[in-house]
């Protein structure tokens, strides 16, 4: 059996993710219009999507991320012109 050793890969080295997982964080402020419930991203979400507005954290477990399908999502609330949204997510694209 092949030993391992963390020294081998340092400490702040990251292990890279199965399958070409990749993450990414984006920046929706631009797609706020105080209407809006759903949110468009650049890849589509296949892990783990967290949505930060204002720097509260809303994940998929939330009641406040009613839907994920794809590239969108959707939250139950609009929020607000002056709000400021990123999200953080995994794609394998």
């Amino acid at each position: 059996m092949p030993r391992f050793s963390n020294a081998t890969l340092g400490p702040n080295n990251a292990v890279p993710s199965p399958r070409g997982l990749e993450e990414y964080q984006e920046n929706l402020s631009s797609q706020i219009d105080g209407t809006n419930k759903t949110f468009s991203v650049a890849n589509s979400i296949d892990n783990g999507l967290k949505v930060l507005i204002n720097g509260m954290v809303y994940t998929e477990a939330d009641s406040d991320i009613v839907s994920v399908e794809g590239d969108e999502f959707t939250l139950s609330f609009a929020p607000q012109t002056d709000d400021i949204v990123i999200v953080l997510y995994s794609s394998y694209e």
